[in-house]
């Protein structure tokens, strides 16, 4: 049987080992731009795509798999470009920073080098369908690049109304091309972090305003006062990342806009803002880079600063384990050894673990859990939450393996002090139940020492029974001080939006348990794991 979370998975590691693998190294620092003056206007220039238009294009699927806290595209992309006064944003978006993504990180060419770009001059001459330079929409830019085209340095750029290439400069316009346009559901941002998480550049039309233009440095931007758009402005977005409530682009009007050329964007700018979004269906292939350019078509790349190493592993220098997507993985001295304990994603993931331990002496594996997500991720959220000392406790009765046909009788104990209890069901299907949750305007605590029982048709409650499809399943118990959400979720969700609503609540603010907290509230979790099989 084939899991599609852990082909996803496998995907969204080969993905990140890639990215991280061919992205151009950055040579020797170069000197920070100053900052635009406040007063300078950019130009904008995308086009709607019409709604036939719309009704005809592919759409990516839900995402359904791991997220992690954060994704960074941007060492794949080039240096941030300048389009000047012409509205040729979406051939930037598209040709400029999109399609050298998947330059660099499928082909391995280096994007300081403007022979390995795809000219933005060409694909918006030839994507526009007026003579006097208006705007053109993503539709329209990616029919050019499915003919492909010519390179930066051999087509370069210039901010001026000039004729369309002509059938010469076309017929040796081979390079760059890419398959087509999948729109992605702007109802669910989960979908747009899945792509990137795929890594996958996203592109989107956005409502440009002044303030967005006057907008410098690396803080997140938000317009809680928010007009009305003054024009449209394609950009592309390179990653996003929970802590911040933000997702990362890179803009098209130099590198004195913003910071360095790239901004944050906060979730809900972008949820209120973006009209139309989507990926490239970029067929990778492997070719080998051409020779370095010689004089001006060199593009120097912006200074990059270091990032600290992730902190997987503690204790025993293992570089390996912190790519694993979803997992956590701690060392202990233990008589003398390094013992490896923890969880992760999947039996491959478990193998790796080995691996590296085998690798070095006095290093062991002790007890590591195999948690499939959504599970692994669930684990992850609530790491300190799974550590706190008075927590929920949840039975099924047992050994956590129920068949077609058993009753499922769920008891779960609240914690010796009152808390706001949470309990959900995570079903095989993605599908979840939120069994409790706080409710109404001013929602009371859960008495302490109380067991809850759901699920048995006792006392006028519903019965439960097991029934395809089988599975593994998951029972979440987590007890707060102080309500988790703003209002109750809604009772059925899929398991990624509730992960997501729960990454998002505990960020915003944190267990007085999680390192470097402000103490506020405390928030204690069990998560179990069953098992639901055939007769």
């Amino acid at each position: 049987m084939h899991d599609p979370h852990r082909r996803r998975l496998a995907a969204i590691r080969a993905a990140a080992i890639a990215a991280a693998a061919l992205a151009p190294a950055v040579a020797a620092a170069q000197p920070v731009p100053p900052p635009d003056p406040p007063d300078t206007v950019y130009a904008t220039g995308d086009a709607p795509i019409d709604e036939a238009t719309k009704r005809s294009l592919a759409s990516t699927e839900a995402f359904r798999a791991f997220l992690p806290v954060s994704v960074d595209l941007s060492a794949g992309m080039p240096p941030p470009g300048r389009q000047g006064k012409l509205p040729s944003c979406t051939a930037w978006a598209v040709a400029y920073a999109a399609r050298s993504y998947y330059v660099a990180t499928g082909e391995g060419r280096d994007v300081r080098q403007a022979t390995n770009i795809a000219s933005p001059a060409y694909v918006y001459h030839l994507a526009r369908a007026t003579p006097d330079c208006g705007g053109t929409n993503f539709v329209r830019n990616i029919e050019v690049l499915k003919r492909g085209a010519p390179s930066m340095a051999s087509y370069p750029y210039a901010d001026q109304c000039t004729p369309p290439p002509g059938p010469d400069v076309a017929a040796r316009a081979g390079d760059f091309r890419v398959r087509g346009y999948r729109r992605i559901d702007l109802a669910r941002l989960d979908d747009i972090k899945g792509q990137l998480a795929l890594s996958n550049p996203v592109l989107i039309s956005f409502a440009d305003s002044l303030a967005f233009q006057k907008h410098r440095g690396d803080g997140v931007f938000t317009e809680p006062g928010f007009a009305g758009p003054r024009g449209w402005h394609a950009m592309t977005l390179t990653g996003y990342d929970d802590r911040r409530q933000a997702f990362r682009l890179i803009n098209s009007w130099g590198q004195g806009w913003g910071d360095r050329g790239y901004a944050w964007v906060s979730y809900d700018t972008i949820r209120q803002r973006v009209r139309e979004a989507g990926i490239l269906d970029v067929l990778r292939t492997q070719r080998p880079p051409p020779p370095p350019p010689v004089g001006p078509a060199s593009i120097p790349a912006p200074p990059v600063e270091p990032r600290p190493p992730s902190p997987l592993v503690a204790g025993v220098d293992l570089p390996e384990l912190k790519r694993l997507p979803c997992a956590k993985v701690t060392a202990r001295a233990e008589a003398g050894r390094s013992v490896l304990s923890g969880f992760v994603a999947s039996a491959e993931d478990l193998d790796a673990v080995r691996r590296a331990a085998a690798a070095r002496p006095g290093t062991v594996v002790g007890d590591v859990l195999v948690a499939p997500w959504p599970q692994c991720e669930a684990m992850q959220t609530l790491d300190d939450a799974l550590a706190a000392g008075d927590r929920p406790t949840v039975a099924i009765g047992g050994s956590g393996v129920l068949r077609d046909g058993d009753p499922v009788r769920i008891a779960v104990r609240t914690p010796r002090r009152p808390r706001y209890l949470y309990v959900s069901y995570v079903q095989v299907d993605g599908s979840l139940v939120h069994l409790v949750q706080p409710r109404g305007d001013s929602p009371e605590p859960a008495a302490a020492g109380r067991t809850l029982v759901f699920g048995d048709g006792s006392d006028g409650r519903p019965r439960a029974t097991v029934s395809a499809p089988f599975g593994r399943e998951m029972i979440i118990a987590i007890a707060s001080t102080t309500p988790l959400f703003p209002r109750a979720l809604p009772t059925r969700q899929t398991e990624r939006e509730y992960l997501s609503a729960l990454r998002r609540a505990l960020l915003s603010q944190p267990s007085a348990s999680a390192a470097g907290a402000t103490p506020g509230r405390d928030v204690a979790a069990t998560v179990l794991s069953l098992e639901t099989r055939g007769r």
